[in-house]
């Protein structure tokens, strides 16, 4: 599993990729990825720095190292893309997406998606904010 930390960033930021071996053996894989930004019908590629470099490897119900990778300067919902490789000779390419949100402050529809849900924690019976009975009403705002 690919997991990108943290999901929403800031334009020109940097996120951090972490691989998640949940299979009984070792997951190989390198430094390349692919960049995708959603236009509201479909994903396209975003040009990303060319990457060579060693294959590493991920052991069983283990972790890979953290990478940084640089995010566009442009609000949108981005999906990276890494492609690794089990063990096994005759094995196929295993490929992982993470999404990620790039946004200064406002809000933007998920990907698929028309509306924003926005959610608002309520006071607790003193007046003040509080985690001991929170609860959550959602908004949906539509696009025209």
């Amino acid at each position: 599993m690919l997991v990108a930390e943290p999901a929403r960033v800031p334009p020109g930021g940097t996120v951090t990729l972490v691989i998640h071996n949940r299979r009984d053996e070792r997951l190989g894989y390198g430094l390349a990825y692919t960049l995708e930004r959603w236009d509201g019908h479909a994903w396209t590629a975003v040009p990303t720095q060319g990457w060579k470099g060693p294959a590493l490897l991920v052991e069983p119900g283990g972790v890979s190292a953290p990478q940084e990778i640089p995010v566009p300067p442009t609000d949108g919902w981005y999906r990276v893309t890494k492609t690794v490789q089990a063990a096994a000779e005759s094995a196929e390419d295993i490929v992982g997406h993470a999404r990620l949100e790039v946004a200064a402050a406002l809000l933007q529809p998920r990907p698929g998606e028309d509306f924003v849900v926005l959610a608002a924690a309520a006071a607790t019976h003193a007046g003040a904010p509080g985690p001991s009975t929170p609860w959550r009403c959602p908004l949906t705002l539509r696009t025209p």
